[in-house]
């Protein structure tokens, strides 16, 4: 039996901080923050799925044209914790990467690796930029239950800060993994940047 890997894109943020729904804003080259990182994450793992508000959203309907699987997860409102608890029961892969729908920037190559190492048999995978853990993380199956228990704001952070000699970690110049996206200010920083 092959090792499956499940992609899963977690976009059921409230956005309050933004102010409005920041996944349908404009990034500089004209493509939103939802279809630059749902486009991203797709094309190194064609399973995926996507964690939403509301099934009948514009922003699902955006994600259903794009191929992915939509799962609403009634309880947002816990965080992302939920979200990533409403994947896994929903789920039955033998490793899952978490994405994040605000953070569009991560580029393809990292995706990628953190999908060959979990091929290789690691159990927690993680990407790293000037020493400051980043996304997507990945889990193998074994964290099930771990991740099926999560319903808090701040995800699997305690499951990777308990396991730490298994994670693996994976060094990489690509500022895209500790990039998101919560305010406009952090929307006008990106775009003055990319001037």
């Amino acid at each position: 039996m092959s090792f499956e890997i499940c992609g899963v894109l977690l976009a059921a943020g409230s956005s309050t901080r933004f102010g409005s729904q920041k996944l349908l804003h404009n990034l500089p080259n004209k493509e939103t923050i939802l279809s630059l990182s749902s486009k991203t994450l797709k094309q190194s793992i064609p399973y995926s799925v996507a964690i939403v508000q509301d099934i009948n959203s514009e922003i699902s309907s955006i994600l259903d044209s794009e191929g992915y699987q939509l799962i609403e997860n009634s309880a947002h409102q816990n965080g992302i914790g939920s979200s990533i608890s409403c994947a896994v029961k929903h789920t039955s892969p033998n490793a899952w990467v978490f994405a994040h729908a605000d953070m569009p920037f991560v580029s393809k190559t990292t995706i990628d690796a953190v999908v060959q190492h979990l091929l290789l048999n690691h159990k927690i995978v993680a990407p790293y930029f000037q020493k400051t853990r980043g996304h997507p993380v990945g889990f193998n199956s074994c964290f099930r239950k771990d991740l099926e228990e999560l319903n808090q704001d701040f995800g699997a952070k305690q499951i990777i800060e308990e396991n730490m000699n298994i994670v693996k970690n994976i060094e990489t110049e690509d500022y895209g993994v500790v990039t998101d996206i919560d305010t406009k200010l952090d929307l006008d920083f990106i775009i003055n940047k990319h001037r």
